[in-house]
């Protein structure tokens, strides 16, 4: 168990990484699509299926891998 102090700090230096990684990630993909727009939501909606999938995919692997344990 964490202190509260301890879990803060840690909360802070998370959410200060996904936000500067969110940001250098939203600019980058900006620049990279400046001109293409239907090209960027293709591109994120085929990213959000594979990540979702893989996702799934571990999900049911490792369920299975638990009840073959017991």
């Amino acid at each position: 168990a964490y202190r509260y102090t301890r879990f803060v700090i840690f909360a802070i230096v998370a959410a200060l990484t996904w936000s500067t990684y969110a940001t250098l990630l939203g600019y980058a993909g900006g620049k990279a699509y400046e001109n293409e727009p239907l090209k960027a939501l293709l591109f994120g909606f085929g990213i959000a299926i594979i990540g979702a999938a893989l996702i799934e995919a571990s999900r049911r692997w490792g369920g299975r891998l638990v009840r073959a344990a017991r």
